[in-house]
């Protein structure tokens, strides 16, 4: 599914139910941030795929930060690239996509933009996590 409404939506299967599910991004990063706690301690210690889910967890919890100091910045910097090379370990044969090489950015741009840019963009990204504007919803 692509498009507008796929910017606000996320589709996908799960195997046990085969049923078809569309969550919001806001329902996505409640089951993210809330899936290390439920079933965490049921991941076998080592597994690279946990590890690289929890390093992504590690980098959205800076991202989404009210201030990032220079050392966060750094520690983001390896995170990101700790994050690409398990990616790349993982799927040898598919590329990063668009938006992963976009994070690779975010340290330097935390860096020259001032605290208050960052603060006003998080209230934004957080308004719409919690205030989808959905197709449906707009009038044309």
């Amino acid at each position: 599914m692509h498009g507008l409404h796929s910017i606000y939506t996320c589709t996908f299967t799960i195997p046990l139910l085969c049923t078809l599910y569309i969550y919001t991004a806001a329902q996505i990063w409640t089951l993210a941030r809330n899936l290390h706690v439920t079933i965490g301690d049921l991941i076998p210690e080592g597994d690279i795929y946990w590890d690289t889910f929890l390093t992504l967890l590690d980098i959205l919890d800076i991202c989404m930060a009210h201030v990032v100091s220079n050392d966060m910045a750094a520690h983001l910097n390896l995170l990101i690239h700790d994050h690409h090379e398990a990616y790349r370990e993982i799927y040898p044969d598919k590329p990063l996509l668009p938006k992963q090489h976009y994070m690779v950015h975010y340290p330097d741009w935390m860096k020259k933009v001032s605290t208050y840019l960052i603060y006003i963009y998080i209230i934004y990204v957080r308004y719409t996590l919690l205030h989808p504007c959905r197709p449906e919803h707009i009038d044309i």
